[in-house]
């Protein structure tokens, strides 16, 4: 898939969850790097893979969650609670 746990050596980019939207929507990184989401709203949400590959988990509010990423490709994603709300991981070799 492509994704997997926290990776110490990768670098870390953050994606905020304000207003049952990602902040920013689509980010690049690089393989190995790993993104953490931070949800801001009163809701809980998650960043779920389309075919549910990888989950950050329920998120309440204050809560993060991280997926490393580590091969290329583009990861769309979307929140569980929330169907509405999607976003892209673009991942550069």
């Amino acid at each position: 898939a492509g994704a997997a746990g926290t990776d110490p050596m990768g670098t870390s980019h953050q994606v905020g969850i304000r207003r049952s939207a990602y902040d920013p929507e689509i980010i690049s990184i690089k393989a190995g790097d790993s993104v953490v989401w931070t949800n801001h709203d009163i809701v809980p949400h998650t960043a779920s893979d389309l075919d549910i590959e990888w989950d950050t988990g329920s998120l309440a509010r204050g809560e993060s969650g991280s997926i490393t990423f580590e091969a290329a490709g583009t990861y769309e994603y979307f929140c569980i609670f929330h169907p509405h709300m999607t976003g892209k991981v673009m991942v550069q070799a």
